[in-house]
């Protein structure tokens, strides 16, 4: 019995899967079909049949029937027929090609920071999401891309649906900060996070309570975490901090209340987080072109580690209006340090700011959640144009100081000869989705630096200036489902 169940469950996969009342679109399939194929094995519609049959059997003794369907949006998924009961597999690829469009080689200046040109495998992930019944429901999501180092967990949390309008989670999870890391990855725009995204933390262990209406027009989150450092430019997990963070998203999107959408969907909103660290690590950040241009500690700088009061505050917004997206937020960190050769307390402070803009040159509606094709998309395809401006200021009055000679008066944070005090950025992209679960991507981007690089002069003098600027084109591909 059970044999023949599954055996017929299997010829209903084959047909059209793209939704959960799979059996009534494979019976409607094969409405046309011949009774009986030439070689006298049954049909598709002799089949189904059977497996009704079956089903009500199955039914009959207390079972419930089993739906499958699957599409590149929400994955393969095995469940009850009321969806509460089941699991649901989905993953994403992403394949980058990174060209420097510089030598890397400053003549005036003698600054080498020539880089390889090179394909990188920046996210394999396997996510799986069990719902064990209407209100309850776990995410288990990693990533096997780590350069040969292993795979990295990224997310191991459950949810409980306390009410229609209020979710209680608790794990390890995305924290709920700046608007771009807030997005699904496959929906991001541009291939690498702004500069913004490099001060806050991506992942962390702890609890958030999340409260919202049912369209979404009010969010409300809070809760506490672990308090990692920042995440640099890569999606991250640290653990280092024994005390806690408290953290916070106050989200609107006050069109959505509006019946209709002829205003499209804006969204404003604040989050932040504040807490006291201890013993975290020295921390780097990266560029667009994935190049560390901020270190602390090391070369002229002073050894440090994190200790004290630390807090974000990230103004934060979007619209979605037809084909066009618009999206921006400024981010303002200040963390506490502690030096270790003079035990002196340092504040390091860094702010990031972005605005994004997006134009879909073939009719398709732009949307927090991505660019999708929809039924009136053509055989062509969906594309997207898009650009970017930003700019960052960081360690704002913590870097070593140097003598007219070139010597070091003090060591601080961060050595202005390797590490940047500030950029400005800009980066234009065209992404094209093909078919549903494919997108292509390329990005130009442009940074210029101020501070992080130094000469020895003919004199034998240190000579602080600029690190060259940074040009990069990046491709990708992204396979998602």
């Amino acid at each position: 019995m059970k044999k023949r169940i599954l055996i017929a469950m299997f010829a209903l996969s084959l047909a059209p899967l793209a939704h959960a009342d799979a059996p009534a679109a494979a019976a409607a399939a094969a409405a046309d079909a011949p009774v009986q194929n030439a070689d006298g094995r049954a049909t598709l519609d002799q089949r189904v049949d059977a497996l009704e049959k079956d089903l009500a059997a199955l039914s009959a003794q207390g079972g419930a029937p089993v739906s499958i369907y699957a599409d590149p949006v929400r994955g393969l998924r095995f469940a009850n027929a009321d969806g509460t009961y089941g699991i649901q597999f989905s993953g994403l690829l992403q394949e980058d090609s990174r060209t420097y469009l510089y030598d890397g080689v400053d003549n005036e200046k003698g600054l080498v920071t020539q880089q390889p040109n090179e394909f990188v495998n920046a996210r394999s992930r396997l996510i799986i999401d069990a719902f064990l019944g209407p209100r309850v429901k776990a995410r288990y999501q990693e990533d096997f891309s780590n350069n040969g180092n292993g795979a990295i967990l990224l997310d191991a949390y459950g949810e409980l649906k306390l009410a229609s309008w209020a979710l209680l989670r608790a794990g390890q999870f995305k924290d709920p900060l700046d608007i771009e890391r807030w997005r699904i990855t496959p929906a991001l725009d541009f291939i690498q996070y702004g500069y913004t995204a490099g001060l806050v933390v991506d992942r962390s262990q702890g609890a958030l309570l999340e409260i919202a209406d049912s369209r979404q027009v009010f969010y409300l989150s809070g809760g506490a975490v672990d308090g990692d450092t920042d995440a640099g430019s890569t999606p991250v997990v640290q653990a280092y901090n024994s005390d806690k963070d408290a953290v916070a998203k106050l989200f609107l999107q006050p069109l959505r209340a509006l019946d209709g959408q002829t205003l499209g969907n804006l969204g404003l909103g604040v989050a932040g987080s504040a807490g006291n660290h201890s013993g975290d690590p020295e921390q780097s950040y990266k560029s667009e072109g994935q190049l560390t241009i901020v270190s602390l500690g090391g070369g002229n700088a002073a050894a440090s580690a994190v200790e004290g009061a630390s807090y974000r505050v990230i103004p934060q917004a979007y619209w979605y209006w037809k084909g066009l997206s618009l999206l921006g937020e400024y981010v303002h960190e200040s963390q506490g340090f502690r030096l270790a050769t003079t035990r002196q307390n340092e504040i390091a402070d860094n702010e990031a700011w972005q605005a994004q803009a997006g134009w879909v040159l073939t009719g398709e509606n732009a949307g927090y959640d991505g660019l999708k094709l929809n039924k009136d998309s053509g055989s062509w395809g969906a594309l997207q144009l898009v650009a970017r401006v930003q700019g960052a200021e960081y360690n704002e009055g913590a870097y070593s100081a140097y003598g007219p000679t070139g010597s070091v008066l003090s060591k601080g944070l961060a050595d202005p000869e390797t590490s940047v005090e500030s950029l400005k950025s800009w980066s234009a992209g065209i992404n094209y989705v093909p078919v549903s679960g494919v997108k292509l991507l390329a990005d130009l981007d442009q940074t210029s630096f101020t501070g992080g690089g130094a000469i020895l002069s003919s004199a034998g003098k240190v000579v602080l200036s600029n690190r060259p600027a940074e040009q990069i084109l990046q491709v990708r591909a992204q396979f998602s489902f």
